[in-house]
């Protein structure tokens, strides 16, 4: 009898032991595997990237332990793409965009893929103000008309007290001079007050105050500042 029922006490250990086993494997195999690193530009959504107008480059990131691809969604001949691995599973995209003189924003999409995992970035470049365009020193579109520097005709003057320059064109045989007054500290992106006058001989034959020109680009030694659309200036700093 005691055999018995220590032959039943065993039977029933061991079917427990069976069964905790099956729960275990049950378990295991509804678990899900874990899904290998997949990163475009450090971020695992879609991203974007804006690019200045005046061109230039981006980096973005690929972290990928699998194999991966990209294509662009509609063809963008004005961006460039090179890449470079960095590690076993790292890579470097450089993009590379030229100037952009336009009326909208342009954009490419680069579509990245791993397995069935996709991820989108977005590349957006503003486009410049046509005035960037401008190389020549003056004043344009003034008081109705146009003052260029000529080479052969106008002589350049600058003057400063400190806190502001005065940038004059000088023609010496019209007696007259064209002038500019600015503070002296500039940033691009400033918003400044602007002081503009044309003077012949003793007369004062134009003289505007602006209070809100924009500053949109230093390149050492010129600066672009604009009003509006029909007044702007190209002045040497």
């Amino acid at each position: 009898m005691r055999v018995f029922l220590h032959s039943l006490v065993h039977l029933r250990y061991s079917a427990e032991l069976v069964l905790l086993a099956m729960l275990v494997c049950i378990g295991c195999k509804e678990k899900p595997e874990e899904e290998s690193a997949f990163l475009v530009n450090q971020v695992t959504e879609d991203s974007s990237i804006s690019v200045p107008p005046e061109g230039g480059e981006a980096q973005l990131y690929v972290v990928s332990e699998d194999e991966w691809n990209y294509e662009f969604k509609s063809p963008a001949s004005w961006l460039s793409v090179s890449n470079k691995k960095v590690n076993s599973n790292s890579w470097m995209l450089i993009l590379s965009v030229g100037e952009y003189i336009g009326s909208a924003t342009r954009e490419a999409v680069l579509v990245f893929t791993s397995g069935s995992r996709i991820r989108k970035v977005t590349v957006r470049q503003e486009p410049e103000d046509p005035l960037l365009q401008v190389k020549a020193l003056g004043a344009y579109g003034v008081e109705g008309g146009d003052v260029v520097y000529d080479r052969n005709r106008a002589q350049i003057s600058r003057l400063t007290d400190g806190d502001s320059f005065q940038f004059s064109l000088l023609y010496p045989s019209e007696v007259r001079a064209v002038s500019v007054t600015i503070p002296s500290l500039l940033e691009e992106g400033d918003v400044i007050p602007l002081g503009y006058k044309v003077v012949e001989k003793d007369r004062t034959l134009v003289k505007t105050d602006y209070f809100t020109a924009r500053v949109l680009r230093i390149r050492e030694p010129m600066v672009w500042i604009k009003v509006n659309d029909s007044v702007y200036f190209v002045i040497k700093k």
